[in-house]
């Protein structure tokens, strides 16, 4: 009785070692043209010949079976880790047109397959825009103005997921004396560096321009029209840039431009702000205040645009009758 559960455990697993196959792994997350690439059959125990098949059908390599836990040696392009039971195939330059496609391989009966996309990644930049857009609340309002980006040398397709990011802008003191803010204090431009919102009510329409000038004769160029739409969760009195994520046939590639151009705020309820809320300290000239939602002023001789918390401490009177810098924002 014994034996016969011996046989059956064996058969079980060599059946499955043999049917289930070995999986296949890139060592990046997708293939680039014209980048270097690595193929990886993770076979687990080597003990028999491995032979790598193209898309094309054709032998790529093989290696021959180990002896004594030493590889039998293999074609160039393929190395063996018998140890940690893998087979690497490297391709110096990724072509399109002989490695897109399924990739076979097999390892005695045990076989193994990837499917394999390349990519070209495209340049992005910002064609047209608007200087500013401003989104209403009102559901029943939708914005029809649009700002386009250029997508250059793709493939596969192209199309975009959008986001929202918060705007942070640094401006020169308008409350600091002449000379200094003349001397001391720089218009730095918009970042765009704040948080992201996503904008799933915004749209996207990419139209193909064409292949010239691309290097990949499969690729194409796009012009990109994007229009922003309200979302929930975007801030009144808040400045935003609309943010495009660039996908090539679904994939997030990495690649993505933020429109710096185009200040979009939405529509203010009302002219007061009920979020704003002060609280002083009335001891002396000096006050330092904390704003909650305010969306421009003077910080410490710095302007900041864009919402969030800020101290604002004031300067001390020079001379009689001049007012300070905190009570004309007042």
């Amino acid at each position: 009785m014994a034996n016969l559960m011996y046989f059956i455990v064996f058969f079980a697993t060599t059946l499955l070692d043999q049917t289930l196959g070995f999986s296949v792994a890139l060592n990046k997350n997708f293939a680039v043209w014209g980048e270097s690439l690595d193929i990886i059959l993770n076979i687990g125990t080597i003990n028999t010949v491995v032979t790598l098949y193209r898309p094309d059908g054709t032998t790529a390599g093989t290696c021959l079976a180990p002896s004594s836990g030493v590889s039998g040696g293999c074609s160039p392009g393929l190395t063996q880790d018998i140890a940690g039971g893998t087979t690497t195939y490297s391709i110096a330059s990724v072509s399109r047109a002989t490695d897109q496609g399924e990739w076979a391989s097999s390892h005695g009966s045990d076989t193994g397959s990837k499917n394999i996309t390349v990519h070209t990644i495209p340049t992005v930049t910002e064609s047209n825009s608007l200087s500013s857009l401003t989104l209403s609340s009102d559901s029943s309002t939708s914005n029809t103005q649009s700002l386009t980006i250029t997508v250059t040398c793709a493939y596969p397709a192209v199309s975009l997921n959008l986001f929202y990011v918060v705007s942070v802008v640094y401006m020169e003191d308008i409350c600091s004396p002449g000379f200094i803010r003349d001397r001391f204090f720089k218009l730095l431009q918009p970042t765009g560096g704040g948080n992201e919102v996503n904008a799933p009510s915004s749209t996207s329409t990419c139209t193909s321009t064409g292949n010239t000038g691309c290097s990949d004769t499969n690729a194409t160029s796009y012009t990109c029209d994007i229009t922003p739409q309200y979302e929930a969760t975007l801030s009144a009195g808040t400045t935003y840039y609309i943010k495009a994520a660039v996908k090539l046939d679904g994939l997030s590639i990495g690649v993505d431009i933020t429109i710096n151009g185009t200040d979009i705020t939405v529509q203010e309820s009302s002219t007061v702000n009920p979020n704003t809320k002060t609280n002083s300290n009335n001891s002396g000239d000096n006050k330092t205040k904390i704003a909650i939602g305010v969306t421009g002023g003077c910080v410490g001789g710095i302007a900041l645009i864009g919402g969030g918390v800020f101290f604002m401490k004031n300067r001390k009177k020079k001379k009689a009758g001049q007012e300070s810098s905190a009570a004309g924002r007042e």
